[in-house]
C-alpha cells in the first residue's frame, strides 16, 4: 500500500507533466488514449522511456497515473506520481526495447573521446563536429543486446540540454554501451548495451582518423 493515496495531481495535470517530460527529451507527445490510477509496487519492473535502462528499485509503493499516448510511438506510456507530478518511468513492458532513442537533431553538443594507444603519445584524442553527430544518428538503428564486461576504445558524450549521456564503444565486442546519464545535475549509472553494425563502426573509424 502506498504511503499516500491522496490524488493531488489530477488527470489533466498529469498529462501536462508527461508532455513537459517528453519535450525535455525532444519528443512531441500525441493525444492521450488511456489514463488510469494504479499502485506502482517496489518490485515492479519498468524502464526509462529514453534509454530502456531500468530504474533503481523503490522502497515504497506509489500511487501513479498510467498514461498512454498515440505518439511518438504507437503506444507511448508514461507514469506520473499522483501526489507530486514526478515522472516515475516510461514503459512497463517486460520485453526489452529493440531500439535506442537518442537522436542527433536534439543533441546540442557531441564529442567522441579516444583512449591513448600503446606506442603513441599518452594523450586522449577528442573529436567534435558533424561526424560525431552522424555517429549519434545511428543509435536509433541499433538493437538491444546483453551487456558484457569489455574495454572501450572510445567514449561518446551527448549533451541534450538538461540531459546528457555517455556511451562506451568496444570494437572488439561490437558493442555500444550506455554507461552513464545525467538529468538536471544528477548522474545515474547505466549498463544498457546495443549491438553495433557496419555503418556506425565505419563512422567511429573515420572519427578516429580525423
Amino acid at each position: 500500500k502506498p504511503l499516500s493515496t491522496d490524488v493531488k495531481v489530477d488527470k489533466a495535470a498529469a498529462v501536462e507533466c508527461a508532455r513537459t517530460y517528453m519535450a525535455e527529451m525532444g519528443y512531441g507527445i500525441g493525444m492521450p488514449t488511456f489514463a488510469e490510477l494504479l499502485i506502482v509496487q517496489p518490485d515492479d519492473y519498468w524502464e526509462y522511456i529514453d534509454t530502456g535502462d531500468m530504474v533503481e528499485p523503490q522502497d515504497i509503493a506509489q500511487l501513479a497515473w498510467m498514461l498512454r499516448f498515440n505518439a511518438p510511438w504507437d503506444v507511448t506510456e508514461v507514469w506520473v506520481d499522483a501526489e507530486n507530478g514526478n515522472i516515475l518511468g516510461g514503459s512497463r513492458s517486460k520485453s526489452m526495447p529493440i531500439k535506442g532513442s537518442i537522436r542527433s537533431p536534439f543533441a546540442s553538443a557531441v564529442q567522441v573521446e579516444y583512449a591513448p594507444q600503446v606506442g603513441r603519445p599518452l594523450a586522449m584524442k577528442i573529436v567534435k563536429g558533424d561526424l560525431c553527430k552522424a555517429v549519434v544518428s545511428q543509435i536509433p538503428n541499433l538493437k538491444r543486446t546483453d551487456a558484457v564486461k569489455c574495454s572501450f576504445s572510445a567514449r561518446i558524450k551527448v549533451d541534450c540540454g538538461s540531459r546528457s549521456y555517455t556511451y562506451g564503444y568496444s570494437p572488439a565486442n561490437h558493442l555500444l554501451v550506455l554507461v552513464e546519464k545525467s538529468y538536471k545535475g544528477k548522474t545515474y549509472k547505466a549498463n544498457c548495451a546495443f549491438k553495433t553494425m557496419a555503418e556506425i563502426e565505419q563512422l567511429f573509424s573515420i572519427c578516429a582518423g580525423v
